[in-house]
Parts: structure tokens; C-alpha cells; sequence
């Protein structure tokens, strides 16, 4: 799954599409509107999909906003998402 999400004032508009093992989407997204922060929502989801094993911080754009995150390891992280990005 990518989750896609724009932030107007007060209310996020998020867009999840579902999609194939190289995270190419498949179809028409999902879309949802919540009054939440963009930072405070990709915190939450990403908690959730590390409690449930799905969490891939090597595909998620701010990497402060993970779960554990660590300053010190957050140029390799980026060095990781480079590469990726290459091979996507």
C-alpha cells in the first residue's frame, strides 16, 4: 500500500492506493478526509505498521516522524531511500 497525503489548513486529505510488489499502484485510490496534522497522522500510521511488522522505513518520506528514530542513523536512512528510488 501507498499512502499519499496533502494537508489544507486544518483538514488532511489522504489518498491510499493499493498496490504490487514493487509498490506500483493498482487501481483507483481510497481517499479520506480527517481533521488531523499530516506530521500527527504518518506518526500514527507508522506506530501501527511497526506493531504489525508492515513498517518499511527505507519507503517513508520524513524519516524524524518514525517510530525510534535517531538522528545519528538518519543519513544512512536517506542514503537507503536514495538507492531504492534508483531501483523503483
Amino acid at each position: 500500500m501507498v499512502v499519499i497525503t496533502q494537508q489544507f489548513d486544518k483538514t488532511l486529505a489522504i489518498n491510499a492506493y493499493t498496490t504490487d510488489k514493487d509498490f506500483f499502484p493498482l487501481g483507483n485510490p481510497l481517499f479520506s478526509e480527517l481533521e488531523i496534522s499530516e506530521e500527527e497522522y504518518h506518526k500514527n500510521l507508522r506506530k501501527d505498521a511497526t506493531k504489525a511488522g508492515h513498517f518499511i522505513p527505507a519507503y517513508s518520506t520524513d524519516p524524524e516522524w518514525n517510530p525510534d528514530y535517531n538522528p545519528e542513523t538518519a543519513a544512512e536512512i536517506e542514503k537507503i531511500i536514495l538507492e531504492k528510488n534508483d531501483t523503483i
